[in-house]
C-alpha cells in the first residue's frame, strides 16, 4: 500500500466529492431550521459545510468516507 501524498488533481476531487456531501448535510439541515434564521446565515450555514467536509475529505482521505460509512450503518 502506498502513502504517496495525493497531487493536486487527487485533492481537488477529494474537496469537490466532500463539499458536495457538505452541502447535501446543509440543505437537509437547513430545512429544518428554515423558519427560525435569516438568508444570510443559511448561505453562510451552506459555505461553512462545503468548506469543513471539503477539508475533512482532503485531510482523511478514505478514512473519512469509511468512516462515514460505518457511522450511517451501510457495512
Amino acid at each position: 500500500m502506498s502513502h504517496d501524498q495525493p497531487d493536486y488533481t487527487e485533492k481537488g476531487i477529494r474537496f469537490g466529492c466532500g463539499g458536495l456531501f457538505g452541502l447535501f448535510v446543509a440543505l437537509m439541515h437547513s430545512v429544518d431550521i428554515a423558519f427560525i434564521k435569516s438568508d444570510g446565515f443559511m448561505i453562510l450555514h451552506l459555505i461553512a459545510c462545503f468548506i469543513f467536509f471539503g477539508t475533512l475529505a482532503v485531510k482523511l482521505g478514505n478514512y473519512f468516507w469509511d468512516n462515514l460509512r460505518q457511522f450511517l450503518g451501510d457495512d
